[in-house]
């Protein structure tokens, strides 16, 4: 008979009854870089899923309790609610920093994530009767990937927040120059809450 008595990701220790004696073992294990739950290969978004973390979601949830069609009817009724001609832009929460290299453990607005389902910091959503959902997704650099991890990138915001359209965050003000004619027009902007 076997107890867990401490798992980490690369040491295992272990009560083990040996007659009527508990004797305690300590074994140590390579870390491997694949699941060893799964026999598929596990994509990282930046956030939890359900290949990466099968104990906290199930298939098709985006985030534990909701699916991604939770997410696509809910932009859906946000959609109905706006005017004819109107948009929404719908930002996500930035990383607050304590001192110069520390950050305040990260809380995503609740606005974005009720309408994406994204959890990571630094996109914007677009919701509008002519551009549909469109999501303007942060470049992660090698230092940001090394020290943070991945993050979702335009492929992930297609595939796996079905977003219409998507672009990365620098192209936000080409854009938005496209759909504008070129011009800006500040009169027409109202704030409806």
């Amino acid at each position: 008979m076997q107890i867990p008595v401490r798992k980490l990701s690369q040491r295992i220790s272990f009560l083990k009854q040996v007659g009527s004696a508990l004797v305690f073992h300590y074994v140590e294990i390579l870390a491997v870089k694949r699941c060893t739950y799964c026999t598929i290969k596990v994509v990282d978004i930046g956030q939890p899923s359900p290949a990466s973390h099968p104990q906290l979601l199930k298939g098709g949830e985006l985030t534990p309790g909701t699916s991604s069609e939770e997410y696509v009817l809910r932009r859906k009724n946000f959609l109905e609610l706006l005017p004819e001609k109107g948009l929404a832009i719908i930002a996500a929460a930035p990383v607050k920093m304590m001192t110069g290299v520390v950050p305040y453990t990260f809380r995503q607005d609740a606005d974005y994530l009720y309408i994406t389902g994204c959890q990571q910091a630094g996109g914007l959503a677009v919701l509008g009767h002519e551009c549909g959902f469109c999501m303007f997704m942060p470049e992660a650099n090698s230092h940001d990937v090394i020290w943070e991890g991945k993050t979702a990138g335009v492929d992930e915001a297609l595939e796996i927040f079905k977003a219409e359209r998507a672009y990365p965050k620098r192209k936000l003000r080409e854009r938005e120059e496209e759909a504008n004619g070129g011009g800006r027009n500040a009169q027409s902007t109202k704030y409806l809450y």
